[in-house]
C-alpha cells in the first residue's frame, strides 16, 4: 500500500513537470510562429502576457530552488520541488530554507515522502485560502534530530486537539485522512513525532525525527 501512494506522488510530479513543459513549449512555438510571419503585435503580446511575468516568477522564487542544492536525497528534492512550483503557480510566497547539506533521512523513504506531501498539501491549500498566500518550509539537522518545519499563513482557527483524529478538518467533510494517516505512519517509528502550532495568522507544524540512540 505505501509502495502503491508512493508511486502516485511521483506520478503526480511527472504530470506537474509535464503540465509546466507543454505550456513553456506552446509560449515557444507562438513566439515563433508570430516572428516567422513578422506579426510583431503578437511577438509583443506573448512576452508581455507571458514570458515577462515568468521571468519575474523565476527571479523572485529562485532563492527556493538554490537551497535545494543541500538536498542530497533525489526522492525527497523531487517532492520539494514540484510543491514549491505548484505554489508559485497559485501565487503563494515561498521560503525554502535548507542551510547545512542534508545526506540522510531517518526514517523509511516511503513514509517519509508521503508524510511530507501530506503536510505540505495541507499547507498550500491553507495558504491559498488567505491574504498573505505565504509558505516557509525549513529542514534542519543537528546530532541528535533531523526536523522539518511547515508554516502557512492561515486565517483559520485550528483545533489543535483535534489534529490527528480521523475525518478531523477544518477544511470540510470527508477532508481529513491526510493528518490521520501521517499520525498512523508515526505511531509505528519511535523516534518520530509531529508537534503543531496554531498562532494568530500562521499555522506550523514541525516533524522530528530523532535519531536512533547508540548502544
Amino acid at each position: 500500500m505505501q509502495l502503491k501512494e508512493y508511486a502516485a506522488q511521483l506520478e503526480k510530479i511527472y504530470d506537474e513537470f509535464r503540465g509546466f513543459r507543454h505550456d513553456y513549449t506552446n509560449i515557444l512555438l507562438t513566439l515563433e510562429d508570430g516572428i516567422y510571419r513578422e506579426d510583431w503585435d503578437q511577438v509583443r503580446h506573448v512576452f508581455e502576457n507571458t514570458v515577462k511575468p515568468t521571468r519575474q516568477f523565476l527571479r523572485k522564487n529562485e532563492y527556493s530552488f538554490v537551497k535545494l542544492r543541500n538536498l542530497h536525497i533525489s526522492e525527497v528534492k523531487s517532492i520539494l520541488a514540484a510543491k514549491i512550483m505548484l505554489a508559485q503557480q497559485m501565487n503563494i510566497d515561498v521560503t525554502l530554507e535548507i542551510e547545512e547539506p542534508v545526506h540522510v533521512i531517518p526514517m523509511e523513504l516511503i513514509s517519509f515522502t508521503r508524510i511530507l506531501s501530506i503536510l505540505l498539501d495541507n499547507a498550500i491549500e491553507a495558504a491559498a485560502t488567505t491574504k498573505e498566500r505565504r509558505l516557509w518550509i525549513v529542514l534542519l539537522e543537528d546530532t541528535e534530530a533531523l526536523r522539518l518545519i511547515i508554516e502557512n499563513s492561515s486565517e483559520e482557527q485550528i483545533d489543535l486537539r483535534s489534529l490527528g483524529e480521523r475525518g478531523y478538518s477544518n477544511k470540510g467533510e470527508g477532508r481529513g485522512m491526510g493528518l490521520f494517516n501521517v499520525q498512523q505512519m508515526l505511531n509505528d517509528h519511535k523516534y518520530a513525532s509531529l508537534e503543531s502550532e496554531s498562532h494568530p495568522h500562521v499555522f506550523s507544524q514541525t516533524l522530528i525525527l530523532r535519531k536512533a540512540e547508540r548502544s
